[in-house]
Order: C-alpha cells, then sequence, then structure tokens
C-alpha cells in the first residue's frame, strides 16, 4: 500500500515564534500523514492563516505531538489536550474553542438515509425498555418522587380487575425500577 493512500491522523502543535502564541490541531483528512506538516498542509485554522499570510512560515516552529492509528482516537486526544489546556480562556493559545467532531444535526436526510438509520436500530429497543420508560416518563412528568397512583390505579384495574391492589402494588415492577 502506497503512503499516499494510507491514512495517518495526527496531532500537532504550532509556535508563532513573533507573538509566542501557540496552535495545537488535529489532522484526520484521508490520505493525510504527519510528514505532510508544514509542506502541504498548514491548518484549518482562520487565525494561523492571517499569521502566515503576515509573517510567513518561517515565523513558525511546528512539531507532531501524537501519531494515531484511527480518526476517533486522534479527535478524542485532541479534546483531552485542549480541556487540560483551558481553552478557550488560556490566552497563550490561538485555539478559539474546545473541538466537536463532524455533526449530521440540521442536514436534511434522504428518504434512503432515513431507512438505513431505520434498519440499523432494529433490535435495540425492545418492548420491556419502552415500557419502563413511558412510565418513567409518567412519573417525572407529575414532578412527584413516586409514582402517580390514578395512573397505576387505572393500569391495575385494567390489567386486574379480580385481584387486590395492595399485593400487586407491593410487587410492582414500577416500585422495584424507580
Amino acid at each position: 500500500m502506497s503512503r499516499k493512500n494510507k491514512t495517518t491522523p495526527f496531532t500537532y502543535l504550532l509556535k508563532h515564534i513573533p507573538s509566542g502564541m501557540c496552535y495545537y490541531g488535529v489532522r484526520y483528512a484521508e490520505g493525510c500523514h504527519p510528514s505532510d506538516l508544514f509542506v502541504s498542509y498548514f491548518t484549518s485554522s482562520k487565525e494561523v492563516k492571517k499569521l502566515l499570510d503576515k509573517d510567513g512560515k518561517e515565523s513558525f516552529i511546528f512539531e507532531t505531538r501524537k501519531v494515531f492509528c484511527d480518526t476517533k482516537a486522534a479527535q478524542k486526544w485532541e479534546l483531552k489536550v485542549l480541556r487540560r489546556l483551558g481553552i478557550p480562556k488560556n490566552q497563550k493559545f490561538i485555539n478559539k474553542g474546545l473541538c466537536t467532531p463532524p455533526s449530521h444535526k440540521g442536514i436534511k436526510k434522504t428518504t434512503e438515509h432515513k431507512q438505513k438509520i431505520s434498519l440499523s436500530n432494529i433490535g435495540k429497543h425492545d418492548a420491556k425498555y419502552a415500557l419502563l420508560a413511558s412510565n418513567a416518563a409518567k412519573i417525572k412528568n407529575t414532578g412527584r418522587k413516586r409514582p402517580n397512583h390514578s395512573i397505576i390505579m387505572k393500569k391495575f384495574w385494567k390489567e386486574n380487575p379480580e385481584k387486590k391492589f395492595s399485593k400487586w402494588w407491593k410487587t410492582s415492577y414500577v416500585w422495584k425500577n424507580t
């Protein structure tokens, strides 16, 4: 396999010599490699690009900090480092905020995409979980610590019209799962 086809995600640190400010970033694009840093890849940061245009790449010190096998590990590591550095409050860093992995929220999904999502969710939620979740929601919506007795009583009389309520109440799954 040639190096061009292999993706090697990595994190890197840049230091702008005139200002003394640093930038910590991650690269995980398809076909990326640490040897690309400051050769064919500079950064995705707009602020760093402005400094590059103003002062040139000679005004930066750069180094690859860590190399990864997969993209998610690289993204998690960058987030961990940025949190430890106190970004965005740390004035020594150009980073404006914490990185977040790309999201599909707000993007319209095709019917084919929706079908794939639906198929992938089959079997993840069984009936028991749905029942417990609905009962928990009923309890939560009443704003009480204990279950709403009127809801439970209606359920009991529908299911067991001939049984005594007190015995059922003591062994009820509602009490075991709240």
